[in-house]
């Protein structure tokens, strides 16, 4: 892959114009990547695998504004290699479903987006970490016990950290968690569907729980969200012979706030915030043919 970078930042103005930094670059990335797994598969009811596989990411050029070209640094191509190893098992005429996997993934020149401050003006660049480690777990549960109940129950673990990592700017934020890599994560769903005259009610309810997250390599705690549960709802109706369905859903419904993102600008004194959706509702109406 090639990139190719040719850009001029610049004061304009109605009579006249001074040229702050002018750029012209070009940088090349190759790599070969693949995969090799394993298989086995009882004629019946699981399936066990292993597999490693290699992963690149190119890099290429900052797009931030700029007052000096040292500013804009080209990033490195990303290099990962993952091990893998997952069962899965059906059982009890197909009413209990079970999936797990775990893996390991080690990653080489990380590409990771670090805040810096040069003339005054903060920037978010992508940059490269020097080595980083994610260990994870997985864990799926699907469940029929009866006609019409449905049970999912899902639970991941992360532990994710960087090995070695040291800012142009002297600082350290090796043994620090990955952006946006909740250690813990867990979902669940009830669904009943029940037979009312010539149709069927559907009632579901579910969760979402998320473990505290950082927006940032720093791991600033003020750049953080703390963990936070979500509950969600859904009725619906659906005729027996009838292509439509009509539900009422809610989303969010304990009101919870949490954020989704935060970009540190501390210079001035505040941080940029983005906030996930509140308590929600809805009405939908589906046709299928």
């Amino acid at each position: 892959e090639e990139r190719d970078l040719s850009r001029i930042d610049a004061f304009v103005e109605p009579a006249f114009t001074i040229p702050v930094v002018q750029l012209s670059d070009s940088v090349s990335f190759d790599n070969l990547s693949g995969k090799l797994a394993l298989e086995y598969q009882d004629a019946r009811d699981s399936l066990a695998y292993a597999s490693v596989s290699s992963g690149f990411k190119s890099g290429g050029f900052n797009g931030a504004v700029a007052l000096d070209p040292d500013s804009v640094p080209p990033f490195d191509e990303e290099t990962s290699i993952t091990y893998e190893l997952g069962y899965k098992w059906t059982g009890f005429s197909d009413r209990l479903r079970i999936n797990t996997a775990g893996f390991y993934t080690d990653y080489t020149d990380l590409q990771v987006f670090t805040r810096l401050t040069s003339g005054g003006i903060p920037r978010e660049i992508l940059t490269n970490a020097a080595d980083a480690s994610v260990r994870g777990l997985e864990l799926e549960l699907s469940a029929t016990p009866t006609t019409g109940l449905e049970l999912i129950l899902g639970l991941g673990l992360l532990d994710t950290e960087l090995t070695d990592y040291r800012t142009d700017a002297g600082q350290d934020f090796s043994g620090n968690k990955l952006v946006g890599a909740p250690g813990v994560t867990m979902n669940g769903l009830i669904r009943k569907d029940v037979l009312v005259g010539n149709g069927a009610i559907g009632v579901q309810a579910g969760f979402h729980y998320q473990d505290d997250v950082y927006f940032e390599t720093s791991n600033d705690p003020l750049l953080a969200q703390d963990a936070y549960w979500l509950l969600d709802s859904r009725i619906s109706y659906r005729p027996a012979d009838g292509p439509w369905e009509v539900a009422l859903w809610g989303k969010n419904l304990l009101d919870e706030e949490y954020l989704v993102g935060v970009v540190g600008l501390g210079l001035f004194g505040y941080n940029l915030q983005s906030w996930g959706e509140p308590r929600t509702w809805g009405i939908e109406f589906n046709w299928r043919q």
